[in-house]
């Protein structure tokens, strides 16, 4: 019961030791992958691009996510919301299972 009442505190801790945040450089493009309710990537993604970082950003998501809209284009929806101008994006709707195997569709 004790893991289930500080799961969301020991899973976020897990999940930090697991990113390997460095400082930002410069890229040929920005590449969101799905797999983030709370539009914290793709919010990300567009402050690199405001910062000059790259052109613009891929934006991954399924293409079946919610009563028949693409998650890409919601996220970047979302994105245009909070003042980001669409140039930014460029949807990638995929049916990848997890952002893992959707990067590797990336590098095919």
């Amino acid at each position: 019961m004790i893991l289930l009442l500080t799961s969301h505190w020991w899973l976020t801790a897990l999940g930090n030791r697991l990113v390997d945040a460095g400082p930002a450089t410069h890229a040929d493009m920005v590449v969101v992958l799905a797999g983030d309710r709370s539009g914290r990537r793709v919010l990300k993604a567009a402050e690199l691009l405001r910062e000059g970082f790259a052109l613009q950003a891929l934006v991954s998501g399924d293409p079946q996510c919610c009563y028949g809209q693409v998650e890409s284009d919601l996220r970047i929806a979302f994105a245009v919301k909070h003042g980001f101008p669409e140039r930014y994006f460029i949807a990638f709707p995929n049916s990848a299972p997890s952002p893992r195997e959707a990067g590797a569709l990336l590098l095919r």
